[in-house]
């Protein structure tokens, strides 16, 4: 199982900065966020060193621990950083698209080729 999707929650707690500094290939930590009071499916997305960038979407989520069981064991990786530019002399919120898959189900060449392309 893999799915691409994009990280919410990237405009809050300062992670603007960090977000920014996310490179295409760049290999992130997908895992639940148990202390999370908003949702009680939450799924984080943190880069290597541990700064967490955001969240997956909560529908998603709860898609994804619906399927895999309550503590699914995910990875993932960059596709595109979006936005973060400047206009009108404020920058724009910046942006990820991500690829997300089961450990051990990773997509194969082909299909990361595909997902690279859309």
């Amino acid at each position: 199982m893999w799915f691409r999707t994009k990280v919410v929650g990237v405009t809050f707690d300062g992670r603007q900065r960090f977000v920014r500094r996310c490179r295409r290939g760049e290999k992130l930590i997908i895992r639940r966020d148990r202390d999370n009071t908003k949702s009680g499916h939450a799924i984080e997305v943190c880069r290597r060193n541990g700064t967490r960038l955001g969240y997956i979407r909560d529908e998603l989520a709860a898609a994804v621990c619906e399927r895999l069981g309550d503590d699914p064991t995910l990875e993932g990786k960059v596709l595109a950083r979006t936005g973060g530019r400047w206009r009108w002399f404020r920058r724009q919120p910046a942006g990820l698209n991500i690829l997300v898959w089961a450990k051990g189900h990773k997509p194969s060449r082909r299909e990361l080729a595909e997902a690279d392309s859309r």
